[in-house]
């Protein structure tokens, strides 16, 4: 039992301080991507939230994307035309757009939204191309995550609750040292003595 407290206390000691520390640079990250107008990138994945129903029924508004960055370059030898989500930020808009490639042409990519009736008005080029989106879903989630200050509640909110799983646990891990549970060779033991008291009763 000690073997296993040690354990535990050092486990839970670990992923604390792993949990703090990613919580640390996730809000780090975040608040420097906002501040150069970027996206918060892991391992060359980003995410975000879609604001807007330009996507419906594809991709619903509030649903989280995965964005994959890649080269510009490298990304028109695979491109696929009304097929590929691709995620640009719009010098004229301020903001990044989610839109479907909808025409390669000489000076850029043409994007367009498939719930839009026109295509965007500027094009994607290698200046303001971010990536192409992986994945997508989780509508309920992505409201809980939109806006930069719901994510920090958010990682903090994770890092408490998991402070508090570990601090259940301890007690009960202390509860049960007070408290140990008789082993077979104990409990057999009793059982013999009372079998063997009974049996004296009954010879008297």
């Amino acid at each position: 039992m000690k073997v296993i407290k040690k354990t535990f206390k050092y486990v839970s000691i670990v992923i604390s301080a792993l949990i703090f520390v990613l919580a640390i640079i996730t809000v780090l990250l975040s608040v420097q991507a906002k501040k150069e107008n970027k996206m918060m990138s892991f391992f060359g994945y980003s995410y975000s939230v879609v604001a807007s129903p330009s996507m419906e029924p594809e991709i619903m508004t509030k649903e989280i994307i995965v964005i994959k960055k890649m080269d510009f370059d490298s990304y028109l030898e695979k491109a696929k035309v009304n097929e590929d989500v691709l995620v640009y930020y719009s010098n004229t808009y301020k903001r990044f757009i989610v839109h479907e490639l909808y025409e390669i042409q000489e000076e850029g990519l043409l994007l367009k939204g498939v719930n839009n009736d026109s295509p965007d008005i500027e094009l994607v080029t290698k200046d303001n191309f971010v990536g192409k989106v992986v994945m997508h879903g989780g509508a309920w989630f992505g409201n809980i995550l939109l806006g930069s200050r719901f994510i920090i509640v958010f990682v903090l909110l994770i890092f408490l609750v998991f402070v508090i799983l570990s601090e259940v646990l301890k007690v009960m891990l202390k509860k049960e040292t007070k408290n140990p549970k008789l082993s077979k060779t104990e409990d057999e033991k009793i059982r013999q003595e009372i079998l063997e008291e009974i049996e004296r009763e009954m010879k008297q």
